[in-house]
């Protein structure tokens, strides 16, 4: 079927698959980077149909091999394969790294919807293993997970096969770029923690960093200003890293040493009219969005929690739905809702105190 019949879940395995179509997937991103230095990279395709072999030796199910070209490339191949590596591992063999007996294995574990079946792949440049667990009637089961139940199989087949080995870095397929080291996108003039990342030539055209910025800060970093209101030896031209504020108020949940952009100091008024950086942002619901507003148990309408951020702790903001008055807001900025059907205007003002 077409992806616009799945939806969004199809990028979380909402379609159908078979473990033998599926292990044939992950063989490719393994066949792809073994093809790269060999002379038949051109005229042998990577993603094929897999291949029975018969108790007498002979092959059965094998695939016209027509001259295609490779829907992915060695380099993104060598990326997803590097990050399925990383995957921590169940029970024994999460401490894998400290032996040097491991095999290097990359891996991915996936479970159907109602614990109806789990499954494990695994490749290396030798082999792919695929791992089936299931009821044969579909019934499902509590427990019936990909990484409790499929995966240990998965590293004890792997066990019993030699070593393969790791694959060969595709160097002619990658990139080396300088990043953010905060942002994650191309390293800008204002940021001043970088790191260097192998890339496939379309991280190249990635968009450089617009979170870092160069800020005009007083001389005690408590304020901001410019040289209408400050003076200019007065003044340290600061490199921060700011977020919007519906990003900035999740960022900061898990990262603790990020700090706000300072407010811009009283006597500056006109800078904060001139600013760029927004201080309000709607995190729920988005600007042209559609709602379903749910029944209750008890026959009542329900209520959709609209939510904003702001970048200040100490603002109020009040909330006005199609220009009536529904309340205001401090610290925590979410407002309970239940338009009715039909489109509405939600219109938020913010005032510091």
């Amino acid at each position: 079927r077409s992806a616009g019949e799945y939806g969004l879940s199809l990028i979380l395995g909402g379609s159908e698959g078979s473990l033998w179509d599926l292990t044939s997937a992950y063989a490719g991103l393994s066949r792809r980077l073994n093809l790269y230095l060999d002379e038949n990279e051109f005229t042998t395709p990577a993603f094929t149909k897999p291949v029975w072999l018969l108790p007498n030796g002979a092959k059965a199910g094998n695939p016209e091999n027509k001259q295609v070209e490779h829907p992915i490339s060695a380099g993104t191949s060598w990326l997803t394969l590097k990050a399925m590596l990383e995957v921590v591992r169940p029970g024994t063999e999460t401490a894998w790294r400290s032996f040097m007996s491991s095999r290097r294995v990359a891996w991915k574990t996936g479970t159907s919807h109602g614990f109806r079946d789990a499954w494990a792949i695994g490749v290396t440049p030798r082999y792919a293993v695929g791992v089936w667990v299931g009821n044969a009637d579909g019934e499902g089961r509590p427990g019936l997970v990909g990484v409790q139940v499929a995966a240990p199989i998965l590293f004890e087949l792997f066990g019993l096969l030699d070593r393969g080995g790791w694959f060969t870095y595709p160097p002619g397929d990658m990139h080396e770029i300088e990043v953010c080291g905060r942002s994650g996108f191309l390293a800008g003039p204002y940021c001043e923690t970088r790191k260097t990342l192998a890339v496939t030539e379309l991280g190249l055209h990635a968009n450089r960093c617009m979170h870092c910025r160069l800020v005009h800060l007083d001389k005690d970093l408590a304020y901001r200003v410019d040289s209408t209101c400050e003076r200019v030896a007065d003044i340290r031209p600061t490199n921060r890293f700011v977020l919007p504020p519906a990003i900035e108020w999740y960022y900061m949940k898990r990262h603790s040493d990020y700090q706000p952009l300072p407010p811009h100091k009283p006597d500056c008024r006109h800078a904060l009219e001139q600013t760029d950086t927004p201080s309000l942002s709607l995190i729920y619901p988005n600007a042209g969005g559609r709602l379903y507003i749910p029944v209750e148990l008890d026959g009542a309408r329900g209520r959709a929690v609209f939510q904003a951020a702001h970048s200040r702790p100490d603002v109020t903001i009040y909330w006005h739905l199609d220009e009536s008055y529904l309340g205001a807001t401090r610290d925590l900025h979410q407002m309970p809702l239940a338009p009715p059907p039909g489109g509405h205007t939600l219109t938020l003002n913010s005032v510091r105190v």
